[in-house]
């Protein structure tokens, strides 16, 4: 029965856990399982005189949460002994091996409290019901437990924003990523220039110099910070951002002829009802070709399948400006899949200079956009260490992770705790800090 009891309280004897027990009794009441226990008697020697020479000066119980089981509450009821001093008189109290002093909470239910909040999904909230205490009770060990050191800046850094909440002073906060690693490196309150040139400029000119490349959206105050506070490291454009900026002037497009032919439907082929084609294959404007399905494709409304190819020459021949702009937007496409670093300058060259003196506005546009970002873009051409081209696609991955925690936890306010929970529930090797 020993053997039971302490393989249920999951007290095994290890290095970290070296104590024997003796089960006194076990009892049930309103639902919660009491274990009454004490430590097997030893030898301890007096903390002021050292001396071994001492006797049980009286018992002292302690009600301890020990949730072991979201269905089987249970609290250890502890009789710790005090002891006496026989040469000094000093009394002190055995070692006891389930909480820090004055504790009420048992070591194995904190780490498992900190265990289940590693999952991005996991609530404060979900912890407390699952443990047996208050949601309060969850945050206070996490905020006691849990406080990241920002990492070094690594090689390859990732800059981006995520949104926290707008009831916040600070509705943006910056997330900081090692490219190659995928770990975060910090998460700060806001993105606002004025901050992170502060922040950035705390740390030492051998760490900031150490970074070789950094990768940003099209936000102009990162690029002004990185060339003041790191001028020896290069600046890349996550090639996402420029391929959407295209994509958006061809869904501008194509919303403006669809609406062309809005109140002006025939049902009897699709090739009448222009405004529902275009509408209902928004996605071929943006999406690569080669994603889209291959087979035939159900048009029910007139009672058809056509495959991709059909659709696409229908959809490229309602208007000739909607055209034009695909075909851009495919070129650039192609030049971003399979250019290299080498050629990149050349051809981003050509490229601009054929959009600037475009006929189309938007097109034009597009092409100054290009030409203002140019270093950057041709600078997202470049490879890492690990072979691979760089890009904010680790960050993006990460954010969405974020957006988990933020959004399960219905908003958290204190924003050092939103940074830890990030952090820790991220990075899987955050160290737990010592609670003083």
């Amino acid at each position: 029965m020993y053997d039971d009891i302490i393989k249920f309280l999951n007290l095994k004897h290890n290095d970290s856990f070296d104590f024997q027990f003796d089960i006194l009794d076990v009892t049930n009441s309103n639902s919660i399982t009491n274990v009454h226990l004490t430590l097997s008697l030893k030898k301890i020697n007096c903390p002021v005189c050292n001396s071994v020479d001492s006797k049980i000066h009286g018992y002292k119980t302690k009600t301890i949460t020990h949730s072991i089981s979201n269905s089987n509450p249970v609290n250890i009821i502890f009789r710790h002994r005090r002891f006496i001093c026989k040469f000094c008189n000093k009394t002190f109290f055995e070692p006891n091996p389930f909480t820090i002093k004055k504790d009420r909470i048992s070591h194995y239910t904190k780490l498992s409290i900190l265990e289940h909040l590693k999952n991005p999904s996991n609530t404060f909230t979900s912890a407390s019901t699952i443990f047996n205490v208050s949601t309060k009770t969850v945050i206070d060990i996490f905020d006691d437990y849990v406080d990241p050191n920002r990492n070094i800046l690594p090689k390859f850094l990732c800059i981006d924003e995520f949104h926290v909440s707008k009831r916040t002073k600070h509705p943006y906060a910056c997330l900081f990523l090692d490219f190659e690693t995928k770990k975060i490196i910090d998460v700060l309150k806001t993105r606002h220039k004025s901050y992170l040139l502060e922040y950035l400029s705390s740390l030492k000119h051998t760490e900031l110099d150490s970074v070789k490349v950094v990768i940003i959206d099209m936000w102009k105050p990162y690029k002004d910070v990185i060339s003041k506070v790191m001028p020896k490291a290069l600046i890349a454009i996550d090639s996402f951002h420029v391929i959407k900026h295209i994509n958006d002037i061809v869904n501008k497009h194509r919303i403006k002829v669809m609406n062309k032919y809005a109140g002006n439907i025939e049902f009897k082929t699709y090739k009448n009802d222009k405004y529902y084609m275009l509408k209902k294959f928004h996605y071929f404007f943006t999406k690569e070709y080669d994603n889209i399905y291959n087979g035939y494709i159900s048009i029910p409304k007139f009672r058809i399948s056509l495959n991709k190819s059909s659709i696409k020459d229908f959809l490229l021949s309602i208007d000739d400006d909607l055209t034009e702009v695909y075909k851009i937007k495919e070129e650039y496409r192609e030049f971003n899949r399979n250019t290299n670093f080498d050629d990149a300058k050349e051809l981003l060259s050509d490229l601009i200079t054929k959009y600037r003196n475009h006929r189309l506005e938007d097109i034009r546009s597009f092409g100054k956009l290009l030409s203002n970002w140019k270093d950057e873009i041709i600078n997202s051409f470049i490879k890492s260490d690990s072979n691979r081209r760089l890009s904010n696609g680790p960050i993006e991955g990460t954010n969405s992770r974020i957006k988990t925690i933020i959004k399960t936890s219905n908003g958290i306010k204190s924003f050092k705790r939103l940074r830890a929970r990030i952090i820790y529930s991220i990075n899987k090797d955050v160290a737990l800090k010592i609670p003083e």
